[in-house]
Formats: structure tokens, sequence, C-alpha cells
């Protein structure tokens, strides 16, 4: 009875690591993460533009869009690809405007991934 217990559980192991040892070497690879940290509505408006035509690279990166509001400016807004800021300006009342800034913010936000990826690329080679 001892061994065909053991047996049993010989034949499961087997079983379980021809199923499963295929799905544990899988790795889900980190392409990138957009924060929001907008606050005003206008905000809130610049990051759904923003992120409309958003196509990510298939590098690493944290972009965050950060926001500080003020009432005699407007609201200023950033961005950071990874501590370093890539974008900033301040966003009006207009909605026009503001798309056409995230855009802008859009262009250089992925422009500066591209170049970066290529940096990091070169330094690989040496």
């Amino acid at each position: 009875m001892k061994a065909m217990l053991r047996w049993f559980g010989w034949l499961f192991l087997a079983c379980w690591l021809t199923h499963a040892g295929p799905v544990l070497a899988q790795e889900e690879e980190f392409t990138g993460l957009v924060i929001d940290q907008t606050i005003s509505k206008f905000g809130h408006d610049f990051y759904d533009s923003f992120m409309a035509e958003w196509d990510p690279p298939n590098d690493a990166f944290i972009l965050t869009i950060k926001e500080r509001p003020s009432v005699v400016l407007g609201s200023l807004i950033w961005i950071e690809i990874d501590d370093t800021v890539v974008y900033e300006s301040l966003l009006t009342p207009k909605l026009t405007a503001n798309e056409e800034k995230a855009q802008d913010a859009r262009n250089y936000a992925l422009e500066y991934i591209n170049y970066r990826g290529k940096a990091l690329q070169e330094l690989d080679l040496y």
C-alpha cells in the first residue's frame, strides 16, 4: 500500500511538472507603466488626451504625468520618465490647446524613450 501511494505521488509530481513547467518558466515582460498624478479637470483632460493615442514602445520605463494647479497661472503639468522631466507646460482653460499640448507631450515622451533605448543598446555593445 505504501509503495502504491509513493508511486501515485511520483506520477502526480511528474504530470504536474509536465504541465506546469512551461507556465512557471514564462515571465511576464514589464514594458512600461503610466501613472496619473493629475488633480484638476484640466489635468485629467490632458491625461485622457495623452493616453488616447498612446502606443508605448517595448522598453521598460515609468512615465508619470504630474500636475500642480495654480489659481494665478493655471495648471503646471509635467511628464517624468524614470524621474527625468521630459515635458513641462502650463494648461489653459482652452480644451483644444490642451489637446495639442498632450499630443506634443506624447511625441516628446516617445522620442525620449526611443532615444534612451538606443543609447542603452549602444552602451551594451561596448
